[in-house]
């Protein structure tokens, strides 16, 4: 049975926490009006109202009667959504986010290895493990077990990864003057291992999210593979794709 679709007015909310969480809709600024939302969301203005709701009981919003609805908490109890709809707002992401308890080694892809980083098997990687967490703690981002596969020939980064403050793949942009041309990402509903339950300090087996992106230049070779695996009920991926423009229509 296919899993039931995320409701409308939950998917504009995420967006709009994420907003908040960003500094989008600072503190005591006021939300788009409803004809506003219902416009940039393309939903109706119910579903704008339930949107709006599921902040106000989380109790990022408040509403007043003739004047609109005013951010009064820049963070939520519950879970932030994550709207990444472009190469951008990947590295965004990355930049609100940091690695903490780093560690690295050097791997070399065995047959299972491989089919996961869809590499050839005896490829060697600098591994680089630990836990990808908000810079900001009011921004509510959860915790994830991040785990990144970097080619050999860019070995030599080891030193500045732990200090960074953005993403590994910009990183290697500037160091070495690759491009980021795409990311193919794939999101997977797992069960924890033992060893990531642990550290995400849930039982074995708990429902797991893993969302693996693979970074890739402008000649279509990867330069990166990244797979952050959060809690399933903590996290949710928002993929807001846009219809490329048409010449005369």
């Amino acid at each position: 049975m296919s899993k039931a679709r995320k409701p409308r007015y939950s998917e504009v909310a995420d967006q709009l926490m994420f907003g908040i969480a960003q500094g989008r809709y600072p503190l005591g600024s006021s939300l788009p009006s409803e004809a506003e939302l219902c416009v940039r969301h393309d939903v109706s203005r119910h579903t704008v109202r339930e949107a709006i709701r599921q902040l106000e009981v989380r109790g990022l919003v408040s509403r007043h009667q003739g004047r609109g609805t005013y951010v009064q908490r820049d963070h939520a109890a519950a879970p932030v959504g994550l709207l990444m709809s472009t190469v951008d707002e990947v590295g965004r992401y990355g930049r609100l986010t940091h690695l903490v308890d780093v560690h690295m080694d050097d791997v070399v892809a065995d047959g299972a290895l491989a089919d996961l980083l869809s590499c050839a098997q005896g490829e060697r990687f600098v591994r680089i493990r630990g836990f990808r967490v908000a810079r900001n703690p009011a921004d509510q981002l959860p915790r994830a077990w991040s785990e990144a596969y970097m080619p050999e020939r860019f070995a030599e980064l080891r030193g500045e990864i732990e200090g960074f403050k953005g993403a590994i793949y910009a990183l290697i942009e500037q160091r070495f003057g690759e491009r980021i041309d795409s990311i193919r990402q794939e999101s997977a509903a797992i069960a924890l291992s033992g060893e990531v339950a642990r550290r995400l300090e849930v039982k074995r087996g708990t429902a797991g999210l893993r969302v693996k992106r693979t970074y890739m230049n402008r000649q279509a070779n990867p330069i990166l593979v990244g797979l952050n695996t959060y809690i399933g009920t903590e996290f949710t991926v928002v993929m807001d794709l846009r219809k490329a423009a048409i010449n005369g229509v």
